[in-house]
């Protein structure tokens, strides 16, 4: 028998021992479960609180994000990612202090294959995926003024129109509803 074909069956019998371990529930399993369900939960409120925070920084109408200097643009999205960046840190930090409370099985170690990182890692990154929405106009804009030839086809993704005296964003062109495109600083 060549090695090959041993090295295939060694790998089609530890196939068949990750199955049986996919399908294995105990004590140990409902206690990692509880465990990321925890820490999600706690870190998922906190990244929420961040979010709100970071999301009120970013606050200008999109008439008034226009008119912005893109170094003014830039300096905004600069400092909110620094924010970001500190509620990143701090956050698992404050989650870490309250201990995992559903604890009953003493063969079972709180955070030893770091279960705990894994709540807080995807409540926050939901948290801060949904909640921090003002940030992408910025982001947006400030793609747009770095590189327009990008965003031909539709213009700015934050464009306006003025459609009978009221600003209006239009999905994917002003022309789509019959309004005036508005135009950016500098364009004629």
């Amino acid at each position: 028998m060549s090695y090959y074909t041993a090295l295939f069956g060694e790998s089609l019998r530890q196939s068949g021992i990750n199955l049986k371990k996919l399908f294995h529930f105990d004590s140990i399993q409902l206690h990692k479960i509880m465990e990321i369900s925890q820490y999600s939960i706690m870190a998922f409120c906190f990244a929420l609180l961040g979010a709100a925070f970071v999301n009120n920084l970013a606050k200008p109408h999109r008439p008034e994000l226009q008119t912005m200097s893109t170094l003014t643009i830039f300096g905004h999205i600069i400092r909110m990612t620094l924010i970001i960046v500190i509620l990143s840190r701090y956050i698992p930090k404050i989650v870490r202090i309250v201990p995992f409370l559903f604890w009953f099985d003493p063969k079972y170690a709180p955070g030893f294959h770091g279960e705990n990182m894994f709540g807080i890692n995807a409540a926050m990154g939901l948290a801060f995926f949904t909640c921090i929405y003002n940030f992408y106009d910025f982001m947006a804009e400030f793609s747009y003024r770095i590189f327009p030839k990008t965003f031909e086809y539709q213009g700015g993704t934050s464009q306006f129109c003025n459609n009978k005296g009221v600003h209006t964003v239009a999905y994917p062109t002003c022309t789509s509803f019959g309004a005036k495109r508005m135009n950016y600083p500098g364009e004629s």
